[in-house]
């Protein structure tokens, strides 16, 4: 996991090879919080073939990014497709 934040108040968080840009700094404590709090998780398709990592945060936001790579997940990404 790597977090860099900027100055103009934003946040990217990197969870394993999948980059969340954007995030508010002010919601990186909530997003770790569900990273951590096992909330997050990724849906899968089979057509067409797709994977989103999914981390919902109190107060309905929910980040969503694609997983590029779709045969090589890591094993924390495999241990939490629903």
């Amino acid at each position: 996991m790597q977090i860099h934040t900027f100055s103009e108040g934003d946040a990217n968080i990197t969870l394993d090879t999948v980059e969340f840009t954007g995030v508010p700094r002010e919601q990186a404590p909530a997003f770790l919080d569900a990273v951590f709090g096992g909330r997050a998780w990724i849906r899968t398709r089979l057509f067409p073939a797709s994977q989103v990592l999914i981390v919902p945060l109190p107060g309905d936001v929910t980040y969503k990014e694609p997983v590029l790579g779709t045969g090589n997940l890591t094993p924390w990404l495999n241990s939490i497709i629903r």
